[in-house]
């Protein structure tokens, strides 16, 4: 009985381990006509436009960040860090 629950347990931890490495079934990417230096994104469009991503932080920590972007203007990604640092950039 042992076996059986130490091999349940193991198949389990594979599985959730697979399924988190995998990340995101789709990878977030900036909208068409926007585009991202650092945590600044503008917008080239007549459109505005949401940008979703990642800030990465100095920790090595990610958060997920949106925005919208109003046409033709750029826009400072804001977004604050647990340790209180802004972040290294964004990635998509």
């Amino acid at each position: 009985m042992k076996r059986v629950a130490f091999s349940m347990i193991a198949v389990t931890g594979a599985i959730c381990g697979a399924v988190l490495a995998a990340g995101p079934a789709s990878a977030a990417i900036p909208p068409s006509g926007v585009y991202c230096m650092g945590t600044t994104c503008v917008n080239s469009t007549s459109l505005p436009q949401v940008v979703s991503g990642t800030a990465v932080c100095p920790t090595g920590i990610s958060l997920p960040v949106n925005a919208l972007i109003e046409p033709f203007s750029a826009r400072m990604i804001g977004a604050v860090c647990p340790n209180g640092a802004q972040p290294l950039g964004l990635s998509f």
